[in-house]
Protein backbone atom coordinates (compact mmCIF):
# COMPACT_ATOMS: atom_id res chain seq x y z
CA UNK A 1 0.00 0.00 0.00
CA UNK A 2 1.12 3.53 -0.80
CA UNK A 3 2.03 5.27 2.46
CA UNK A 4 1.34 8.65 0.85
CA UNK A 5 -2.35 7.74 0.54
CA UNK A 6 -2.49 6.51 4.14
CA UNK A 7 -0.71 9.69 5.30
CA UNK A 8 -3.23 11.78 3.36
CA UNK A 9 -6.09 9.97 5.13
CA UNK A 10 -4.39 10.39 8.53
CA UNK A 11 -3.96 14.13 7.91
CA UNK A 12 -7.65 14.47 7.00
CA UNK A 13 -8.61 12.70 10.24
CA UNK A 14 -6.11 14.77 12.25
CA UNK A 15 -7.52 17.98 10.73
CA UNK A 16 -11.06 16.96 11.73
CA UNK A 17 -12.30 16.73 8.13
CA UNK A 18 -13.29 13.06 8.45
CA UNK A 19 -13.51 10.35 11.11
CA UNK A 20 -12.42 7.44 8.96
CA UNK A 21 -11.22 6.57 5.49
CA UNK A 22 -11.36 3.37 3.48
CA UNK A 23 -8.39 2.84 1.18
CA UNK A 24 -8.46 0.32 -1.64
CA UNK A 25 -6.17 -0.03 -4.68
CA UNK A 26 -4.05 2.87 -3.39
CA UNK A 27 -7.00 5.28 -3.42
CA UNK A 28 -9.22 6.71 -0.73
CA UNK A 29 -12.48 5.15 -1.92
CA UNK A 30 -14.74 6.33 0.91
CA UNK A 31 -14.71 8.69 3.87
CA UNK A 32 -17.15 9.15 6.70
CA UNK A 33 -17.61 11.65 9.50
CA UNK A 34 -19.27 10.91 12.82
CA UNK A 35 -18.74 9.98 16.45
CA UNK A 36 -17.56 6.70 17.88
CA UNK A 37 -18.16 3.50 15.93
CA UNK A 38 -21.23 4.85 14.09
CA UNK A 39 -19.31 5.66 10.86
CA UNK A 40 -17.83 2.14 10.73
CA UNK A 41 -21.24 0.59 11.41
CA UNK A 42 -22.72 2.69 8.59
CA UNK A 43 -20.07 1.46 6.17
CA UNK A 44 -20.56 -2.16 7.24
CA UNK A 45 -24.34 -1.85 6.83
CA UNK A 46 -24.45 0.14 3.58
CA UNK A 47 -21.19 -0.49 1.69
CA UNK A 48 -19.73 -3.72 3.11
CA UNK A 49 -18.04 -4.60 -0.19
CA UNK A 50 -15.59 -1.69 0.11
CA UNK A 51 -14.18 -3.11 3.34
CA UNK A 52 -13.03 -6.41 1.83
CA UNK A 53 -9.20 -6.44 1.80
CA UNK A 54 -9.14 -2.67 2.39
CA UNK A 55 -7.08 -0.50 4.69
CA UNK A 56 -9.14 1.58 7.10
CA UNK A 57 -7.77 4.59 8.93
CA UNK A 58 -9.80 5.83 11.90
CA UNK A 59 -9.43 8.29 14.74
CA UNK A 60 -9.96 5.70 17.48
CA UNK A 61 -9.72 1.92 17.21
CA UNK A 62 -10.90 0.00 20.23
CA UNK A 63 -12.04 -3.60 20.39
CA UNK A 64 -15.52 -2.65 19.14
CA UNK A 65 -14.13 -0.92 16.04
CA UNK A 66 -11.74 -3.83 15.50
CA UNK A 67 -14.67 -6.28 15.59
CA UNK A 68 -16.59 -4.25 13.00
CA UNK A 69 -13.54 -4.11 10.74
CA UNK A 70 -12.72 -7.82 11.10
CA UNK A 71 -16.37 -8.54 10.30
CA UNK A 72 -15.95 -6.47 7.10
CA UNK A 73 -12.83 -8.36 6.04
CA UNK A 74 -10.28 -5.55 6.13
CA UNK A 75 -6.60 -6.37 5.73
CA UNK A 76 -5.00 -3.35 7.44
CA UNK A 77 -6.12 -0.90 10.13
CA UNK A 78 -4.53 2.37 11.21
CA UNK A 79 -5.68 4.14 14.37
CA UNK A 80 -4.54 7.52 15.55
CA UNK A 81 -5.37 6.03 18.94
CA UNK A 82 -5.68 2.27 19.42
CA UNK A 83 -6.53 0.39 22.59
CA UNK A 84 -4.61 -2.67 23.70
CA UNK A 85 -7.81 -4.73 23.31
CA UNK A 86 -8.29 -3.42 19.76
CA UNK A 87 -4.69 -4.19 18.88
CA UNK A 88 -4.92 -7.68 20.37
CA UNK A 89 -8.18 -8.42 18.55
CA UNK A 90 -6.74 -7.38 15.18
CA UNK A 91 -3.57 -9.37 15.80
CA UNK A 92 -5.56 -12.48 16.79
CA UNK A 93 -7.53 -12.23 13.53
CA UNK A 94 -4.50 -11.72 11.28
CA UNK A 95 -5.21 -8.09 10.41
CA UNK A 96 -2.17 -5.82 9.98
CA UNK A 97 -2.32 -2.71 12.13
CA UNK A 98 -0.46 0.47 12.92
CA UNK A 99 -1.18 3.28 15.33
CA UNK A 100 0.15 6.60 16.49
CA UNK A 101 -0.65 5.91 20.16
CA UNK A 102 -1.67 2.77 22.05
CA UNK A 103 -3.74 3.23 25.22
CA UNK A 104 -4.96 0.86 27.95
CA UNK A 105 -8.64 1.55 27.32
CA UNK A 106 -10.93 3.72 25.23
CA UNK A 107 -12.56 6.13 27.66
CA UNK A 108 -16.14 7.36 27.73
CA UNK A 109 -16.97 10.91 26.64
CA UNK A 110 -16.28 12.53 30.01
CA UNK A 111 -13.13 10.49 30.60
CA UNK A 112 -14.44 8.99 33.85
CA UNK A 113 -14.34 5.34 32.78
CA UNK A 114 -14.42 2.91 29.90
CA UNK A 115 -16.44 3.67 26.78
CA UNK A 116 -19.81 1.87 27.09
CA UNK A 117 -19.50 0.40 23.60
CA UNK A 118 -16.10 -1.05 24.53
CA UNK A 119 -17.56 -2.34 27.79
CA UNK A 120 -20.33 -4.12 25.88
CA UNK A 121 -17.89 -6.33 23.91
CA UNK A 122 -15.25 -6.84 26.59
CA UNK A 123 -15.98 -10.56 26.96
CA UNK A 124 -17.10 -11.25 23.38
CA UNK A 125 -14.73 -12.95 20.94
CA UNK A 126 -16.90 -13.59 17.86
CA UNK A 127 -17.07 -10.50 15.60
CA UNK A 128 -20.61 -11.29 14.37
CA UNK A 129 -21.89 -11.46 17.96
CA UNK A 130 -19.83 -8.35 18.75
CA UNK A 131 -21.36 -6.29 15.93
CA UNK A 132 -24.87 -7.30 17.03
CA UNK A 133 -24.14 -6.27 20.65
CA UNK A 134 -22.52 -3.01 19.50
CA UNK A 135 -25.66 -2.12 17.50
CA UNK A 136 -27.93 -2.97 20.45
CA UNK A 137 -25.80 -0.98 22.91
CA UNK A 138 -25.68 2.01 20.56
CA UNK A 139 -29.48 1.94 20.21
CA UNK A 140 -29.91 1.92 24.00
CA UNK A 141 -27.41 4.77 24.43
CA UNK A 142 -29.15 6.86 21.77
CA UNK A 143 -32.52 6.38 23.48
CA UNK A 144 -31.14 7.46 26.84
CA UNK A 145 -29.70 10.73 25.47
Amino acid sequence: MDNNILNQAIKMIDDGEISCAVINNNKIVYTEYGRGVAPLLNILANKPEILKDACVADKIIGKAAAMILVSGGVSHVYGLIMSEAGRDYLEKHGVRFDYAECVNIIKNNDGSGMCPIEQSVLDISDCTDGVKIIRETLAVLRKSN
